[in-house]
Parts: structure tokens; C-alpha cells; sequence
């Protein structure tokens, strides 16, 4: 590499060929157009397609090794190391390739085609629309490719717990059943067109009529026999939840373990490091029921403070929207208390949303980045299904670690950044945006958000304690052969919280290890 020119060009290269082969990803950071990529087709789970991509990596790792440092500028050299850590990372894990539950109830393909076309895919124009089509025209080879995925790894003794399969079935049977017109691809598209301006009527029901048709043809057959192949293997799934029980599972996990830290902490180093912070942070509260009347008992003061605290119960569109005007509210008093702490601040709005109805007893809360094109917002996404109750003393410190100034501050800022190549605005490292959000959560409190409120500074406390336990279960799970029950016994135990609202979370780590 002999000028600093080269190595930007040779980022862009690398990170557009990627690219290419990634084509949801492409839509998602709104570039595909700007690199001729175009938002016409799905990704890819052949087999061979996936060796050609690491082969690719491969070449790319080694020509990145061949640069002369001495040559780049500090700011280049930095990029250099980032790109290099990234794609060394993916090499790392090309071994473990098929030890993920690629069918699962969080991001399995059944549920990322739904919320990758409802929520990612743009439908802005008529042009829009019929890529739309294009691309749930390739489904039924896309949820096949899965399929052959899943009966490969099945074949080689990766095989995922009976419950999730269970729960996956359950998800994907709204999917083929029913007519074509009441599918929520359908219903939401309908609805997306009308609210474009210049698509005159019969322009719409003609696209309309183009999807249904697509929907009856190729998707909902897909769906069916993606269910049919997985009601198979249901017989091969496991009645262990953790990924120690999978070949080669201790490295794999130790892998994640890397992937999603960065660092080389053993899942004993992790499982210890928890444990010690759930016991300062319980400490912590105690301390802050001791000062307001509660007494020196841990759950007992948990639930006297939840007891005491104001609540939405979620049973209507009505309560939806109460919940939803409670976290802006939440949001707007951040701004307002910690704006002046920063001089970059992002430009891209953050709109505040429920988690869909098709994730059916999915995450609590999570968040979507803006697109660099600008042409969607950041969304924070929370979950206020039907039975649900939003506990006002949460809801200032969900806020902050999902919003303002948590996850949307950092990763809106990041796309909007200047002067840096491309792909260090679109990447992430799980340990870097976890961490700021639980910083951000802290500075609230310091800089006198919780001052004059006991409860708001017990949700936060909650909430850092929250993911000191998530240390102790994910790692519980995954190295120490815990079941998915003592799982939510410890969260149950050392949380206050009803097992209802812990099981959902301990079903996350299981189908995510590590991220935790």
C-alpha cells in the first residue's frame, strides 16, 4: 500500500464488496442505492455462497496485512486496525458457522423477512413498491436455504432447545394461514403506499393486487414448508439450553465471548465479575430503602417500591399511547437536564414506537440505527403488549439507555460522523454501545436527575443491577450447565421481578449467548 489514498479506496472497496453480498444490510445503512447494490433481493444461506464470502475475507485480511503503516496518516491507521479486528473476528468465527440457531424466536428468518420489509425496506415511490415485490418474490429460495441450514446443523449435532422450536412453530403459523390480504405484509404495504403522495389509486390496487398474489404463491407456501421442516426436526432438538452442550460448544462460547467484548475474559472471569456487581449494587439499594422507610430486607424493598410506584396498565390503544407520551416525556427531561454535557449532538429524530405484535413475547425494549441516507429515523422500540405494566420508576432510566442520551445519541452520531471512511459509521462493537448506555445511565444520576426521587434513582439501580444478573445468566447458561429454570430462578431471586417478565429475558440469552 503505498499512499494513504490507496488505503481509503481499498476501505471503500472492501466494505462495498461486503456489502454487495449482505443486500438487507445494504438497505438497512441506506446505501444501497448510492453503490449500485439496489433493494431488490434477500440474502443468501446457500452454503457455498457463504465459503465464497470468507475466502473473500480472507484475501481482503491479507491484503490489509500488507499495508505500510509508516505511510499512513494516525487517523488512517486507527481505521486500519478497526477494519482489520473486524474482519479477523468474522474469520475467528468462521469455524463455529453453523453453531447459531439460525431458526429462532428473536431474529430467526421467519421474523426478520416481516420486519425487514415492514420496517427497513423503503417504500417511498412506485420504484419502491416493485422492489418490494421483487424481493418477497425470492422467499421461497431464501426460507429453502434456511431450511437446508438448519437440517445441516441438525446433521451435525447443533441442535436447539425443544421450547424454542415450540415457540418458533407458534410464531411462523399466523404467517400461511389466512388470506393474502390480511397478512402483515400485505396490510402494512397497503397502508405505506397510501400515505405516499402522486401514487394515484389505481397505481396502488394494482401493486396490491401484484403482492397479494406474491404473498398466496411464494410466501405463504414458504412459511408452510419452513414449518413443515422444522416440525421434523423437532424430534432432534435438545432438552439442554445451553450452547456447552453443542461440539466444540466451550470454544464457541468463549468465541461469543470474545466477539461481543472484544477482550479474552474467560466465562469464569465473566460469571465472577457479575456476581460481585450484583452484590455491590444490591448493596446500593438496600442502602436506598434503609433511607426511605423500607427496611434492610432486598425484596421486601423491591416490592414496596414497586408497590408504591405509579403504573400503566397495558390492555387498550389508549394505555399504548399514555406509555408511549411517558417515555418522551422521559426523554425530553434528559435532553433538558444532560444536553449541555455535549457539544456533538445527533440529527437524526428518534421516534418511539411499540415492539410489533409478530414478535409475540419478545425483548422488552431495543433500539434501530438511522440509515446514513437519513431516510429513516432512530427508533426505540418497546415492548407494550396486551397484560404488560410500565412502571413509572423504569421508565426514566429505559429512556436514557435506549434514547437520549443512550444508544440513540451514540450510534446517530456515529452515521452522521465526517471525515471517517464509511464502514467505521455502519459498525459496532456489542461492548462499546452496551457500555455507553449504562454510562449514560450513571451520569443521569450525577448530574441530579434522581436528586429529589427515590424511585426514579431505585429504577436506575434496577437497571444496572439488571445487567450485572444478565453476567451471572448468560454465563450460568452457557458454561455452567444451568437450565433454562434455574436461569429464572436466579433472575427471579436476585431481581424482585415476577418469573413472568424473566422468562422472556433468559429465552434471549439462550438464543444469543454472549450478547447478554
Amino acid at each position: 500500500m503505498s499512499s494513504p489514498e490507496d488505503i481509503d479506496a481499498l476501505f471503500e472497496e472492501i466494505y462495498i464488496a461486503l456489502l454487495e453480498r449482505d443486500p438487507e444490510s445494504a438497505t438497512y445503512y441506506g446505501v444501497a442505492d448510492l453503490y449500485g447494490i439496489g433493494d431488490t433481493r434477500l440474502n443468501s444461506f446457500d452454503e457455498a455462497y457463504q465459503t465464497e464470502t470468507y475466502e473473500l475475507i480472507r484475501g481482503y485480511v491479507a491484503t490489509l496485512e500488507a499495508a505500510d503503516r509508516s505511510q499512513l496518516t494516525a487517523a488512517q491507521q486507527i481505521s486500519l486496525d478497526v477494519m482489520l479486528w473486524d474482519l479477523r473476528d468474522r474469520l475467528a468465527g468462521e469455524r463455529f458457522r453453523h453453531h447459531d440457531y439460525l431458526v429462532n424466536q428473536l431474529w430467526g428468518v421467519h421474523n426478520n423477512l416481516i420486519d425487514f420489509m415492514v420496517n427497513t425496506h423503503p417504500l417511498n415511490s412506485v420504484a419502491d413498491a416493485e422492489d418490494y415485490i421483487t424481493r418477497l418474490q425470492q422467499t421461497d429460495e431464501q426460507f429453502a436455504q434456511a431450511a437446508a441450514q438448519m437440517r445441516l446443523r441438525v446433521a451435525e449435532g447443533i441442535t436447539p432447545p425443544r421450547w424454542m422450536v415450540d415457540t418458533v412453530l407458534n410464531q411462523m403459523r399466523g404467517h400461511f394461514s389466512g388470506p393474502p390480504t390480511q397478512h402483515t405484509l400485505y396490510v402494512t404495504f397497503v397502508a405505506r403506499l397510501a400515505a405516499v403522495e402522486g401514487i394515484p389509486t389505481a397505481e396502488q390496487e394494482r401493486l396490491a393486487a401484484e403482492l397479494e398474489q406474491v404473498i398466496a404463491e411464494v410466501v405463504q407456501p414458504a412459511y408452510e414448508n419452513l414449518h413443515t421442516t422444522m416440525t421434523e426436526l423437532r424430534s432432534a432438538a435438545s432438552d439442554d439450553d445451553g450452547v456447552w452442550h453443542l461440539p466444540d460448544g466451550e470454544a464457541y462460547y468463549a468465541y461469543m465471548l470474545s466477539h461481543h467484548t472484544t477482550t479474552d475474559l474467560t466465562a469464569a472471569e465473566i460469571h465472577e465479575l457479575g456476581l460481585q456487581e450484583v452484590a455491590r449494587i444490591q448493596g446500593e439499594m438496600i442502602a436506598l430503602f434503609e433511607a426511605n422507610g423500607f427496611g434492610s430486607n432486598f425484596l421486601q424493598g423491591v416490592g414496596q417500591m414497586y408497590g408504591q410506584s405509579d403504573f400503566i396498565q397495558i390492555s387498550s390503544a389508549a394505555s399504548r399511547e399514555e406509555a408511549l407520551a411517558a417515555y418522551e416525556t422521559a426523554i425530553a427531561k434528559a435532553e433538558e437536564r444532560l444536553g449541555h454535557l455535549f457539544g456533538l449532538k445527533p440529527q437524526s429524530p428518534l421516534d418511539i414506537v411499540p415492539v410489533p405484535d409478530y414478535f409475540g413475547g419478545g425483548p422488552g425494549a431495543y433500539y434501530t440505527s438511522p440509515p446514513l441516507d437519513g431516510s429513516r429515523p432512530g427508533t426505540f422500540w418497546v415492548n407494550l403488549s396486551n397484560g404488560r405494566r410500565v412502571f413509572m420508576l423504569d421508565v426514566p432510566t429505559l429512556a436514557i439507555h435506549e434514547g437520549i442520551p443512550g444508544h440513540h445519541f451514540q450510534r446517530a452520531v456515529q452515521r452522521e460522523l465526517q471525515g471517517v471512511p464509511t464502514f467505521r459509521r455502519t459498525n459496532g462493537v456489542n461492548a462499546f454501545a452496551e457500555g455507553w448506555a449504562l454510562y449514560v445511565e450513571k451520569l443521569a444520576a450525577e448530574y441530579g436527575m434522581y436528586d429529589d426521587d427515590p424511585f426514579g434513582d431505585f429504577g436506575r439501580l434496577q437497571a444496572e443491577l439488571f445487567r450485572a444478573v444478565r453476567l451471572v445468566v448468560d454465563t450460568g447458561i452457557h458454561d455452567q450447565g444451568w437450565s433454562r429454570q434455574e436461569a429464572v430462578d436466579y433472575m427471579t431471586t436476585n431481581l424482585g421481578w415476577p418469573r413472568g417478565s424473566v422468562a422472556g429475558e433468559v429465552d434471549r440469552y439462550i438464543a444469543w449467548p454472549g450478547q447478554a
